[in-house]
This record gives structure tokens, sequence and C-alpha cells, in this order.
């Protein structure tokens, strides 16, 4: 395949790329209409929740895979440095969750 094909090819994959991501903010699109017409909410603020909370949710999906006993790492000894120091966040946010829950519950009159 001469220079030309090879542009070509290269062109088509980015073309299914951009096909399919279209077809994904259609859909979160189309969901995001139906829930705000049917909730009487604002359109633009519905669908940037449900952009976000989809593009956590793949974020969320790759991290669990490439952690030891995930998709991509099933005996644990290729874990990605991300992946580690993501992990430990994820502890650490945890903790702090925990620790603020206890001061909150515990205090002798609520903040609420």
């Amino acid at each position: 395949m001469g220079f030309m094909g090879n542009k070509l090819k290269l062109l088509r994959g980015l073309m299914s790329k951009y096909k399919w991501m279209f077809v994904f903010y259609s859909v979160i699109a189309l969901i995001a209409g139906g829930v705000s017409w049917w909730l009487k909410f604002n359109f633009w603020l519905t669908f940037l929740v449900m952009l976000g909370s989809s593009l956590l949710t793949k974020i969320i999906a790759t991290l669990e895979d490439d952690m030891p006993g995930g998709y991509n790492n099933p005996d644990g000894t290729d874990t990605p440095k991300y992946a580690r120091v993501l992990g430990w966040v994820f502890r650490v946010f945890i903790v702090l969750v925990i620790l603020l829950g206890m001061f909150v519950f515990a205090a002798e009159k609520p903040f609420m």
C-alpha cells in the first residue's frame, strides 16, 4: 500500500473514532433531553451531569482493570504507576470521609 493508501487508512480510523464519539454524545444528549423534559430540569445541567458521570465511570473501570486481579493485570505483577498512586489516593479519601463522618456525628450539636 502506497503513501495515499496509508493516509486513507488513517483517515478512516479517525472518522470511525469521531463517529463513535458523535454517537456517544448524541445518546447522552437524547437521554438528558428525556430526563430534563420529564423532571423539568435544565437540559444543559442534566447533560453535563450525565456526561461527567459516564466519563467518571469509564475512568473508574479502566483503573479497576489495571489494578491487581483486574482484567488487564490478573496476576498483579504489572500494575501501572498511575493505578498504584490512584489506589492510595482513593484509600486516603475514604479514610478522610470516615473521619469527617465520625466528627459530624460525634458533635454535640449537629451542624445541620
